[in-house]
């Protein structure tokens, strides 16, 4: 807001990109916790599979929250092409991310093996 509030247009450009490139980090950093969850999840004990599929919960409505930010952001750019590239790149992330996660929690799931327990 002080930023738009400034006139100063390389001011506003620079927090517009710090608007989005926030929640792209919170995204990647995301990622890179839920690679470490799946090494974990190859390598620990099987009464602890369940507290990392809670951890990758969490990872994962972190990923969904940090994507909605970053395209509650995405009017603030002043041109339509900037808006354009930034929604693609984010919802690239997005969908990695998200496959990512999915794919993580069917591996840790599988390892459980309880019969009653679905492979959501």
């Amino acid at each position: 807001m002080a930023a738009r509030a400034s006139g100063d247009a390389a001011r506003l450009a620079a927090a517009v990109r710090d608007a989005v490139d926030c929640p792209r980090r919170i995204m990647e950093q995301t990622a890179a916790a839920l690679k470490l969850l799946a090494w974990a999840g190859e390598r620990c004990r099987q009464h602890l599979v369940s507290d990392l599929l809670v951890a990758g919960e969490f990872l994962g409505a972190a990923l969904r929250g940090a994507y909605h930010i970053a395209c509650a952001n995405l009017p603030l750019p002043t041109d339509e092409s900037s808006r354009q590239t930034l929604a693609l790149e984010l919802g690239q992330a997005c969908r990695e991310g998200e496959d990512l996660y999915q794919r993580v929690k069917v591996e840790l799931v599988d390892r459980m093996r309880l019969p009653n327990c679905p492979n959501i």
